[in-house]
Parts: structure tokens; C-alpha cells; sequence
């Protein structure tokens, strides 16, 4: 039975490039991504919404109709987790000495 030898250093290195090679790759580190990736939403989000007075809908509500509507409700939705958020933290946050060091 043959045993394994374990990679050296060098060896991972080459492999899969150095720390700085891989640094300098990621796409989320491309100079303007965080903008294209709004526009692109944005983009996205418009022609849905341009899209929507040609799409049948089936409502059993009148608000259901709404165009927009459950945009506007995952908008509420995100702000009422935030908001919640801050108020959790601020009931269950300790004291910077709680450790005591």
C-alpha cells in the first residue's frame, strides 16, 4: 500500500497561485463592479416593472392588482428586519468589559 505524501509548500503555492495572484482576481475587487451590479439590477427591476400591465394577474384582493406591489412589500420587509435588528442589538448587547480582561 502506497502511503500519501503530504503537498509541500512550494507545491500550493504553484498550484493554485499565490495569495496575491488570487487577491488581484477576485471579481468583486474589479474597480466600479459594486455600480454595474446596481445598474444591472436596476435594469432588471425597470423592465419587470414596465413589464407588469401586460401580465395577467390573478387577484382575489383588489390591492393585489397594484403594480409594484410586491416590491413595495420587500422593501417593508427589509426595512422592518433592520429595524429589528438595531432593537435586538441594543437589548442583548453586552458591556465592552463583560469578559472582564
Amino acid at each position: 500500500m502506497a502511503t500519501k505524501k503530504a503537498p509541500s509548500a512550494s507545491s500550493a503555492t504553484t498550484a493554485r497561485g499565490s495569495a496575491e495572484d488570487r487577491k488581484r482576481s477576485a471579481w468583486w475587487e474589479v474597480s466600479g463592479i459594486r455600480w454595474r451590479i446596481v445598474f444591472a439590477l436596476l435594469v432588471i427591476g425597470g423592465g419587470l416593472i414596465l413589464l407588469q400591465p401586460f401580465l395577467k394577474k390573478d387577484a382575489k384582493f383588489a390591492i393585489e392588482a397594484l403594480p409594484g406591489l410586491y416590491g413595495l412589500l420587500a422593501i417593508a420587509a427589509s426595512a422592518a428586519v433592520i429595524i429589528l435588528a438595531v432593537i435586538l442589538r441594543t437589548l442583548f448587547e453586552r458591556d465592552e468589559d463583560y469578559y472582564g480582561q
